[in-house]
């Protein structure tokens, strides 16, 4: 699937930048606690109603 050429590059920056390169089981995309501007491990999914 053609993407970005740079996408590689801004993933690995994200990673790092985000803290979580140790964590490969994790999710890539993670939500953010508002109230302590940390990064929480939870997926994120959407129920159709």
């Amino acid at each position: 699937m053609p993407c970005q050429h740079n996408l590689k590059v801004w993933l690995r920056e994200y990673i790092e930048a985000a803290g979580i390169g140790e964590d490969g089981n994790g999710p890539l995309f993670r939500t953010v606690d508002r109230k302590t501007k940390t990064l929480l491990c939870y997926l994120y999914c959407t129920v159709d109603q």
